[in-house]
């Protein structure tokens, strides 16, 4: 640190140079996460409306535990093949996710989005809207961040004109 002197008589402490540099290296790396966090967030909602088709290695790690309305499943393996048997049938979807926060901690972070999903039925024709919020654990591989865990906690639905609300547990 460098100390000046005002005309007031405080005592000041400014950075040094490579102190600056050090903190702005850092800032930089938390900007860099949180894109390619928000990237990964948004890739999830394109996989899922492309019916779970393409690389799942890239979003999830081997471990990764996915909780929704489908039930919960443990490994990669195992949550792809529910997210397939639950999207393969309808005839078009969009996962919307926004308002990503994300808390992160070294190599880990969670994070938390709202969700509005659309799914489109052609026989017979039907909609059917489910939102709620995301809850997401991240982990920092050697390939990039992944998906550790994905929750969905379900607040509405709507199929047709009738609106379902879902009760929410205690402390939610």
């Amino acid at each position: 640190m460098n100390m000046t002197q005002n005309s007031t008589g405080t005592i000041r402490t400014a950075p040094t140079p490579d102190e600056e540099l050090v903190a702005l290296r850092r800032e930089l790396r938390a900007l860099t996460d949180h894109r390619e966090i928000s990237e990964l967030v948004a890739r999830l909602g394109r996989w899922l409306d492309g019916r779970c088709l393409g690389d799942a290695d890239a979003l999830f790690t081997p471990e990764a535990v996915a909780v929704t309305p489908g039930g919960t499943d443990e490994g990669r393996t195992s949550l792809v093949e529910q997210a397939r048997q639950h999207h393969a049938h309808y005839h078009r979807l969009q996962h919307s996710m926004a308002h990503l926060l994300v808390e992160q901690d070294g190599d880990r972070a969670s994070g938390q989005a709202n969700l509005t999903a659309v799914f489109v039925e052609n026989d017979p024709p039907a909609v059917r809207v489910l939102a709620g919020d995301y809850r997401f654990g991240f982990v920092r591989t050697a390939d990039g961040w992944r998906f550790s865990r994905i929750e969905i906690r379900p607040t509405w639905m709507s199929t047709g004109s009738q609106v379902v609300l879902i009760p929410q547990p205690a402390g939610a």
